[in-house]
Order: C-alpha cells, then structure tokens, then sequence
C-alpha cells in the first residue's frame, strides 16, 4: 500500500488491517500513490513482485520456505513490512 494513497486511504487502510486475524501482513510503500508500486519501473518494484510471490507459494502450497522469506524480501529503504504469520 501506499502511504501516499489519495484514492485508497492509507489511515483507513491500516485500520482494517488492525481488526484481521492473522496470517496477515502489510506492505507500504514509503511515499507511493495507490498503485505506482505496481509496475516494473519503480524503484521499489522487487519488493512489491518478491513479496506477493512468498506470500501466494506460502498461502497457496504451504512453502514455508517463501514463507520465512517474506520480512527479508519485503525490506528495503522505502518500504515498511508489519506481519502475523503464524507459524
């Protein structure tokens, strides 16, 4: 998520994550609009593509591998990653 998000808002954003169960996680882009984070020239990029592909081997096929993989996949200097995975 942006944190800079004016169609989405970020403060709204972080609230419905608050209430989930968990495994969840959250993913914001330091900086970022609603969706500049998607595509393949921005500079936070690797972490948006390397993030949601640990999550969906993990949640889909049970890789606990890209499981453990995600805070280091998801850090970097302009991304923030908060987590309840579970184990």
């Amino acid at each position: 998520h942006g944190d800079h998000d004016p169609t989405c808002d970020y403060t709204s954003a972080r609230a419905a994550y608050a209430e989930l169960p968990s495994p969840k996680a959250f993913l914001t882009h330091v900086g970022a609009d609603h969706g500049q984070y998607l595509t393949p020239d921005y500079r936070y990029y690797a972490q948006t593509r390397n993030t949601f592909l640990d999550w969906f081997r993990w949640s889909l096929y049970g890789d606990t591998a890209a499981r453990d993989r995600l805070g280091g996949d998801a850090t970097s200097n302009g991304t923030s990653w908060q987590a309840a995975l579970g184990q």
